[in-house]
């Protein structure tokens, strides 16, 4: 139960923001525009890109907290926090100041921002260097309450501040604000979420005051954090690469067309992802008990339906790309986004396949595998997409990353059933790939033959997609679910107490 619980509080904490963000993002651009749009969107990949400077000693926290919380080991607790909260102030001080130093080469001379936007720009890089300190603090903050495996003081945390950016964003788009006020705003949310989280860390770790860590507590947690950083590489690596590649060698719309379908694709993945992320401390339980058999079934169960959920959410995607870019983005966001949604929704896809393969991975103290194929799945892809954005612009970017989705993704899931997670190859990828396999065919398809035509109208719109949703649900009953789960949400829909057939836990 108390699985199942963390995962609906870590769904619920990427619900509310991306909910959020989904709603404003339209008015937002129509407001900027798509050049001032755009460029809002380089100055964010900027700062995140420094990000590089994690060194993600967050997961390290998050794995040595869980040990010394269990142990009752006070005196390492306050050590590791300590180590943990320098090593943030440290990376957040270098790039923030990195970041206000550089800010006017940046804006003028490394990308094409617009030369009536370039002092405006550098202003606001400015404020995104004050920002990328307290957003460092705060990532590490966040570990604290789910080391205690307390998701629900970290969801509610994340939710309410998540919402507030892209509200406080929309509220000074409305109010005529530009690059400076919206960057200035979400660094003042930042300072307020970091000091929320300070209270919340105190109260949860009682009498907490600064250690001298030790070095057994020094060594595990940059041991640790190491393999876990060419991951974070990674990922600040996909999130941001590609961007600054369009912005540097096409122009700010183009970086708006390909951006706004990437972050539907990734908005609506990342929330599936959240349910999986309980799996690792899970892992780790079920193999420190010597339980690899059931870790085997929950990670197959698990992989089974999550794996299809992220498939109808393609489909869904893929579907329905043209009208939700034209009623949600706008008309500038025609034929050539539609063609960048189907293509990112294909290849956030085929990563998702490797996310539970890798959080079981981690769990069983193999992160080496994890960080090695991510990190070079960055530097292959920033090659890819470097190729890309010059043969075919920014439709070449996307297929760049498609392909080495593909490629690197049947790569790790190669290396690690078998070796690592409890499961062959093809156990998984009969138990989560081959049951997606037909709607993804079905829903690419209609995107090759109706992408140039007009989007439905919003009367037909409603009525297809309850359709689909319905389709798509009657497919998982009879295909993906299996015989003894269906038969207990049959006994349940019917009304009677779950007693002969039952759901695994």
């Amino acid at each position: 139960m108390r699985l199942l619980s963390n995962s609906v509080w870590n769904f619920a904490g990427g619900v509310v923001p991306t909910i959020a963000a989904l709603l404003t993002v339209p008015i937002v651009v129509s407001r900027l525009g798509a050049s001032q749009y755009g460029t809002l969107t380089l100055l964010t990949s900027i700062v995140g890109y420094f990000a590089l400077l994690d060194i993600n000693a967050s997961a390290g926290a998050l794995k040595y907290l869980a040990e010394y919380n269990a142990r009752r080991d006070h005196l390492r607790t306050r050590q590791l926090f300590s180590l943990g909260l320098a090593i943030y102030l440290l990376v957040g001080g270098v790039g923030g100041v990195a970041i206000a130093v550089y800010a006017r080469a940046l804006a003028t001379s490394v990308f094409n921002v617009p030369p009536g936007l370039q002092d405006e720009a550098v202003l606001a890089l400015r404020y995104g260097g004050l920002a990328f300190l307290f957003a460092q603090v705060q990532t590490y903050l966040l570990s604290v309450p789910q080391s205690m495996q307390r998701f629900d003081v970290s969801a509610r945390t994340e939710g309410i501040f998540g919402s507030l950016t892209s509200v406080s964003t929309l509220v000074v788009v409305l109010l005529g604000g530009g690059l400076v006020e919206i960057t200035a705003t979400r660094a003042a949310i930042l300072v307020t979420n970091v000091a929320v989280l300070s209270g919340i860390v105190r109260q949860l770790i009682p009498g907490l005051r600064p250690a001298w860590p030790g070095r057994d507590v020094t060594r595990g947690l940059l041991t640790f954090s190491l393999f876990a950083y060419l991951s974070r590489f990674a990922s600040v690596s996909y999130a941001n690469a590609d961007k600054l590649l369009i912005s540097a060698y096409i122009d700010m719309k183009s970086l708006a067309v390909y951006t706004v379908p990437f972050l539907l694709a990734n908005r609506a993945f990342s929330l599936t992802y959240r349910f999986g992320q309980v799996m690792m401390p899970e892992a780790s339980r079920l193999n420190a008990s010597g339980q690899l058999d059931q870790l085997r079934r929950t990670y197959l169960t698990s992989a089974r339906y999550l794996m299809f959920l992220n498939a109808a959410i393609s489909c869904l995607l893929i579907f329905f790309g043209r009208e939700l870019l034209f009623y949600w983005a706008g008309p500038t966001f025609g034929r050539e986004a539609t063609v960048i949604l189907a293509l990112v929704a294909t290849a956030v896809l085929f990563d998702s396949y490797t996310n539970l393969p890798s959080l079981v991975n981690d769990g069983l103290g193999a992160p080496a595998n994890t960080g090695i194929f991510a990190f070079l799945r960055a530097l292959l892809g920033l090659g890819a997409a470097w190729i890309g954005v010059h043969v075919g612009g920014i439709q070449g970017v996307a297929w760049a990353q498609l392909g080495m989705s593909v490629v690197m993704g049947l790569a790790f899931l190669a290396w690690v059933h078998g070796r690592v997670v409890p499961a062959t190859l093809t156990e998984f990828l009969r138990a989560g790939v081959v049951p997606g396999l037909l709607p993804m065919a079905a829903a690419l398809a209609c995107t090759a033959l109706f992408a140039s035509h007009d989007p439905l109208p919003l009367a037909w719109l409603l009525p297809l997609a309850a359709a689909l949703v319905l389709l798509l649900a009657a497919y998982a009953w009879a295909v993906v679910i299996e015989p003894p789960h269906r038969a207990a949400l049959w006994w349940r829909l019917r009304g009677r107490p779950l007693v002969a057939p039952t759901l695994e836990p």
